[in-house]
């Protein structure tokens, strides 16, 4: 389980327009290759995804007064991810992952891509 904010700027004339997505995810990891001692572990994943994605922060004109076809809506839908967990120690982990997102309910598209790294620090 876990909370999610992706924000993707789109190039419009001399600026930007964004889009932000935000989302909490539900689901499982299997993990299908690791060594010897599991300091090194690769996961795969499928979630589900329900969230509240802003386009331009819900403002219907652009910077330069010109109309967004693109409207802020809920979004969901799941996800397939790949991780990648490294132990460092036994309650440090440093984490990478990918993850592609196929979200009904988007404007701008269905597939989003995120990419990741982190640290998980266990407190006992």
């Amino acid at each position: 389980a876990g909370v999610s904010f992706l924000e993707k700027r789109y190039r419009y004339k001399r600026g930007d327009i964004p889009v932000m997505q935000f989302t909490a995810a539900g689901g499982y990891h299997f993990t299908f290759l690791s060594d010897r001692s599991t300091t090194f572990l690769l996961s795969i994943g499928a979630t589900g995804v329900l969230g509240y994605e802003w386009v331009n922060w819900g403002e219907e004109r652009a910077y330069d007064g010109s109309l967004i076809r693109h409207k802020s809506a809920f979004v969901y839908g799941g996800a397939v991810s790949l991780e990648a967990s490294i132990y460092c120690t036994d309650t440090v982990v440093l984490l990478f992952s990918l993850c592609q997102r196929i979200l009904a309910g988007s404007t701008v598209g269905p597939f989003h891509t995120q990419i990741g790294t982190g640290i998980r620090i266990t407190i006992h």
